[in-house]
């Protein structure tokens, strides 16, 4: 919800000529982009392993929460790897995994162990292959699983931007303008802000 949000406050701006193209990426920028590559991976990491693993452990049915929950948001997200001109590279794992670390220590440890939370059926435990308080030896390895899965999920995500500007490219050849996050001087070249994007340096076109 706060990226979508961002989002819309970045297209607003943009659209209504109150965001000049700027050669630095503002903070403004750079957290659209952290929340952009941390949303997309565990919403399609998260999709996976409920309808894989979690649907029929924890007796669920197929209902409108958990299609827009479990489902839409995935999709919506995977759509927007095709169609949004964004970008990140490889090692900005880092920021999903930041991300992933403190959900399993704030919430699914913290929660359930120290505070001795619930979730909505009464059981001390926020998904079945993590349940620190019966299973702790299970959930450390869901919990290493879940975080290996996650950076082949982002490696493919990446893959599929790189798909997406190399068939653009091909298609139109329009000169780009970019929002570089480089401090260099010469970070008004054209051709230096081009390759910044082309390896995850800067994280979107804001036109073509």
């Amino acid at each position: 919800m706060i990226n979508q949000v961002i989002a819309a406050i970045l297209v607003i701006q943009y659209h209504q000529n109150r965001m000049p193209i700027p050669d630095k990426m503002t903070l403004l920028m750079k957290i659209y982009w952290f929340f952009s590559i941390s949303t997309t991976m565990y919403a399609i990491l998260i999709s996976m392993i409920y309808w894989g693993v979690l649907f029929k452990q924890d007796n669920n049915v197929i209902d409108l929460n958990n299609i827009l929950i479990h489902g839409t948001n995935s999709l919506l997200l995977v759509i927007d790897i095709f169609i949004v001109k964004h970008r990140s590279n490889v090692s900005q794992f880092i920021w999903p995994l930041f991300c992933g670390i403190a959900y399993l220590i704030l919430l699914t440890w913290f929660y359930t162990v120290v505070l001795g939370g619930f979730n909505r059926r009464g059981q001390n435990y926020i998904y079945p292959i993590l349940n620190w308080n019966d299973k702790p030896l299970q959930a450390f390895y869901a919990a290493i699983g879940v975080t290996v899965s996650g950076a082949i999920i982002h490696t493919i995500i990446v893959f599929l931007q790189n798909v997406r500007v190399f068939i653009h490219k091909k298609l139109y050849h329009q000169k780009y303008k970019f929002v570089s996050n480089s401090n260099s001087s010469t970070r008004n070249d054209l051709a230096q802000i081009e390759a910044q994007y082309d390896k995850g340096e800067a994280p979107f076109i804001l036109t073509y």
